[in-house]
């Protein structure tokens, strides 16, 4: 990817969405819960179960959010 194309892309985002800044909370959240527990096996398959989960119901979630959208909505 060409340097000048990632710059534009990161002054292009809007940085104050609150959606934007809860994903990289969780994203953060659960890099930390990894490094944590680096040395419990059982806990971090744990984690990864709960991550599956979450990306296998991904899709039934977004169409939840899609119908909802007015109800759940960040900035109302």
């Amino acid at each position: 990817m060409d340097l000048e194309l990632f710059k534009e892309l990161i002054f292009n985002v809007d940085w104050n969405e609150r959606w934007l800044w809860g994903l990289g909370g969780f994203h953060a959240t659960t890099l930390t819960a990894i490094l944590i527990t680096r040395g419990r096996p059982y806990v971090q398959a744990v984690i990864f179960c709960l991550l599956a989960i979450l990306c296998f119901s991904s899709e039934y979630i977004n169409e939840w959010a899609a119908n909802n959208y007015q109800s759940v909505c960040f900035d109302v």
